[in-house]
């Protein structure tokens, strides 16, 4: 019975030995299989396409890069013996341009408290976005027609210096004076003018025009206004159409001639596909085997023609 025993437990002990040695090779084995077959059993369908998790997202207006490409430069930092005179805070996204006895000393760029020169002066200017409304300037076209037109500009100052010392009145708001219009709105509203007399209205398709190619022309207006606003510091980041219409003036004319026009282009595709059903009619008739003299013919497509281009209900009759 011992060695019964003796020899039960050996034989399980060979089995446990062979289990701890021999299994894990087999598992990970049967493992990598399975693993593969599933990865070969999945959809293309459900793989995310690389083009998708490399899309760019929207590009970001790079105020540093448009800069550098007009020639703007950065204000200079403040400089003197002396700046423990006074405290200034200076309130976040804006700038302090200082100036002692009248003459700028430089420019505090970093928000919060800051010391300056007992005799500075400072005068704060905000880095921050704006728009101008240009609503609804009346312009003349290429053609000569008057057109009411309306934009609205996105600017931000790079500079507390220039809008100081180098315009007057650069652009609405505190360094405005009361009742009267900055240099940035007479400016637009000259650009308006000026660019929208490069146009028509409208043109037929593949000609520019202010009706339809409002990004290339909204693109021409944002390049011509930075020009003219350059020597107030601002960087102009967008200018769009809102609104384009014709003249109160004109109004009415030119509507007439647009219901005219779509009435004789309507008239013209009626008229075209009556003489293509017309046509069809004939020779389907003909294949059936029927054949008509040249007078039928003609008095049929008369008839079809009448019953397809007239605006009215046909009323057939019968000769008696």
């Amino acid at each position: 019975l011992a060695q019964a025993i003796l020899a039960q437990a050996i034989s399980v002990s060979c089995i446990l030995a062979h289990t701890h040695f021999a299994c894990p090779h087999t598992v990970r084995a049967t493992d990598l299989q399975i693993a593969t077959a599933n990865i070969q059993k999945v959809s293309p369908a459900m793989e995310r396409p690389v083009q998708q998790e490399m899309a760019p997202g929207p590009e970001s207006f790079d105020l540093a890069k448009r800069m550098e490409q007009l020639g703007l430069k950065v204000d200079p930092e403040p400089f003197g013996c002396c700046r423990c005179g006074k405290c200034i805070v200076v309130p976040d996204n804006h700038q302090a341009a200082l100036f002692f006895c009248g003459q700028y000393t430089g420019t505090v760029k970093t928000s919060g408290c800051a010391c300056i020169g007992f005799f500075d002066e400072a005068r704060i200017i905000s880095m921050k976005k704006y728009t101008l409304d240009c609503n609804k300037v009346k312009v003349l076209d290429l053609k000569g027609n008057p057109v009411l037109i309306s934009g609205v500009a996105t600017y931000r100052a790079t500079s507390a210096k220039k809008p100081i010392t180098d315009v007057s009145n650069p652009w609405p708001g505190n360094l405005c004076e009361p009742d009267t219009q900055s240099f940035m709105e007479l400016q637009a509203q000259a650009v308006l003018k000026k660019v929208a007399a490069q146009y028509p209205y409208e043109a037929p398709d593949g000609q520019a025009c202010l009706l339809r190619d409002t990004s290339g022309i909204a693109a021409q207006f944002r390049e011509e206004l930075q020009r003219q606003v350059m020597d107030t510091g601002c960087v102009i980041t967008a200018f769009d159409l809102t609104d384009l219409s014709y003249a109160p003036e004109i109004a009415q004319a030119m509507l007439q001639r647009q219901q005219a026009e779509a009435t004789v282009a309507a008239r013209k595709l009626v008229v075209q596909a009556a003489v293509h059903i017309a046509n069809d009619a004939i020779v389907e008739i003909g294949k059936l085997g029927r054949e008509f003299d040249k007078d039928v013919e003609a008095g049929i497509i008369r008839s079809l023609l009448t019953a397809i281009v007239s605006t009215q209900t046909a009323t057939p009759t019968m000769p008696v």
